[in-house]
This record gives structure tokens, sequence and C-alpha cells, in this order.
């Protein structure tokens, strides 16, 4: 079963795959980084797999293959075939140790998986990575769900240290990944230190099936810190119509000091990046808007500030972003702060309310000539 493509995008969707479409900010102009290894050298060359003084002997790589069988053990020569059953069989091993899921990727399509991942590997990393990396693993929503593809329920306030690299997922209704700590344990309910890079997210949101579950959220954070998504392809993602529309990074609950580092967004209806709630001292800087954010703006800002009509619990504003350096292309919009400062929103009484919620700079406007208007 093939992936569907409407013929407008075939094009950029097949440089996607083949390398990544990015913005070089200096040269002006796009280029296509290409990033195809051989096996042979990606074997020899990852450091990834070499294993640290003092490691345990048990495996650090795992197999997961669109062919494979849940019943399997997730080595190469017999892999298994989704997330949850990876999630198992690691959680059984606890390697103690740098693990890597290798996500076969020139075997066809991850057709129709969501997870939700708990298994923290101590201070370890865990990498979910395309094998080989010179075409993208993809995993397509061909029926309705309620869930992203990949959900991290993690509270221990601890650093996760999760890894995502060169994952194309397509047509997920209800956003695509999710990293959720504790909303009402601000303190102490948190993860973070989580990468998701090289990934591309197409079509993300209700637009195909308006009865499922709109997201919110195509990467969706909730009380998580010190993450980064960089070099990543945000393409088409929109809700149905009469829906709020999407956010590409949604910041929200005390997600803090994050990176959003060299990203493009392409023909992206919602806002790009939402602060909300106290989610101060992030960084966006380095990426490309094109055709985007057509509902309210590029970058948003905004925290739920009334009980009476209802916000669950007390919301404050952010504080301390900064937005600086980046590209746009035909948008409308670049900032939006939704709840003006005190006396028209007071925020209550806990919060504080001192900084600049978001200092924006060094903004530019540059088309390539194809997309000049």
């Amino acid at each position: 079963m093939e992936i569907s493509e409407p013929p407008g995008r075939r094009a950029i969707i097949s440089l996607l795959r083949r390398g990544m479409v990015r913005y070089n900010r200096d040269m002006r102009k796009h280029i296509v980084v290409a990033l195809a290894f051989s096996l042979l050298a990606f074997e020899c060359g990852n450091s990834t797999f070499s294993p640290a003084a003092g490691s345990t002997n048990k495996r650090a790589l795992f197999y997961m293959s669109p062919l494979g069988n849940d019943s399997a053990n997730a080595t190469a020569a017999d892999p298994v075939r989704t997330l949850n059953r990876i999630q198992e069989i690691v959680s059984a091993e606890s390697p103690g140790r740098d693990i890597t899921i290798r996500i076969i990727s020139n075997l066809g399509v991850y057709y129709d998986q969501t997870c939700t991942w708990t298994f923290i590997n101590g201070d370890h990393r865990i990498n979910f990575e395309a094998y080989p990396d010179s075409a993208y693993a993809t995993f397509q929503l061909a029926a309705a769900s309620d869930s992203p593809l990949f959900t991290l329920q993690a509270s221990s306030n601890a650093h996760t240290h999760l890894h995502f690299k060169r994952l194309y997922i397509l047509r997920y209704t209800a956003g695509a990944i999710a990293f959720i700590g504790d909303r009402l344990n601000l303190g102490d309910g948190w993860n973070g230190k989580n990468v998701i890079e090289n990934c591309v997210f197409d079509s993300i949101g209700n637009l195909s099936n308006p009865s499922a579950l709109l997201a919110y959220g195509v990467l969706d954070f909730v009380n998580t810190r010190l993450d980064t998504v960089r070099h990543c392809t945000f393409i088409d993602c929109a809700n149905a119509p009469g829906e709020l529309a999407p956010n590409g990074v949604y910041l929200a609950h005390h997600s803090s000091e994050n990176v959003i580092e060299g990203n493009t967004f392409l023909r992206f209806t919602g806002n790009c990046v939402r602060f909300r709630d106290a989610s101060n001292d992030n960084r966006v800087y380095g990426n490309y808007f094109q055709e985007s954010g057509a509902w309210l703006a590029l970058i948003t800002s905004w925290y739920c500030f009334d009980l009476v009509r209802g916000c669950p619990i007390f919301e404050c504003p952010v504080q301390g972003n900064l937005v600086y350096d980046n590209t746009t292309c035909n948008c409308l919009r670049f900032y939006l702060d939704i709840m003006p400062r005190y006396p028209a929103f007071p925020p209550p009484v806990p919060c504080v309310d001192t900084r600049e919620r978001v200092t924006v700079s060094g903004t530019i406007e540059d088309c390539p000539p194809s997309s000049r208007r």
C-alpha cells in the first residue's frame, strides 16, 4: 500500500525523503542537504553504538520493521513490527546503557501505530532512528486515532533522553509527538533533554477526517524542559474548517528552556510556535516560515486566566522567551501576545509578570524567486 501524495507536493516530498529541505539564512537560498551514507559507514562510524566505560554487556540495538512480527525479540534477524512491542522488550531487559531502536526505513510504511511510552533508561539515551538513514522511516495514519503517534508520559523529575531522528510522520489527526509531564506538579513533575531532529510532519491535523479529535499541537510539550527541535519540516498541517488551527510546537505548562532551531514551516495554517502558561526562557531561532501562520500569527503567547470560564487551574503569563534571526516568506503577522498585560488581563496573584514575555529580533522577509508575490 503506497502513500497517496497530492501532485502539487510530490516534488518537495521527494526532496524531503532524499535529504532535507532547509533554509540557509546566510546564503539566502534553499539548499538540499544530502544525507546518504552506506550501511557499512553507518555501522562503523556511528559512535552511538560504542559501549561506554563501565557499561553492561546487555545489547544496545533493537530492530523494528513494517514486515516484522511482534512475537519476535527485536533482533536484526527477527525484528518486531510496533513501538509498543519495542517498549515491552526494552523494559524487560532494562539495558542500563545508551540504546538505539533501528526503525527499518526501506521496507515500506508503518501504518496506524500509536504508542504511550513510559520506560525511562536511567540517565542513558534512547535513540529512535531510521535505518538505513538514507531514507526516512515513515509512519502513516490510515484510520482515525485520538492519540499522536508517540506520547512520552513521564513526570519523574528527571531527564528522559529520548532522541528521534529521520522519521516521516504523515496524516496523524491528533498530533505527531507529545512529551507530557505532570501539569499539576510543576516543581517536580517534569521530563526533559529530549531531541527531535531531521523529521518531517506532513498533513498533521483532522482536516482529512473532521470526525476525529483535532490536533492542538503537532509537537505537544507539557512541563518538559531542555528539549530541542531542530532541522525538522512541518508541511500542510491543518484542522478541519471551523476548528482551532494546530500549533506546530506547543510549549505549554512550564515547558521552559527549550530550543526550536533551524526548522521549516510550509503552508502551516496555525501558530508555528505557541508559548503558554509560564513556559519561559525558550529560544526560537534560525527557522524559515513560508505561507504560514494565517490563524493569528506565526508565533503567539497565551495563558488561560479565568477559572469562571473554564480554565481548569490558574495559569501564568510566559516570560523571557527569545525569538530571533528567523526568515519569513509570504506570511502575515509574525508575533501576537493574545493576552495583553495588566490591567486589561491581570494575572493570578501567584504569577510573576515582570519580564518581557517574548522578545523578537532579527526577522527578515526573504522568498526564493519562485515564491515571490
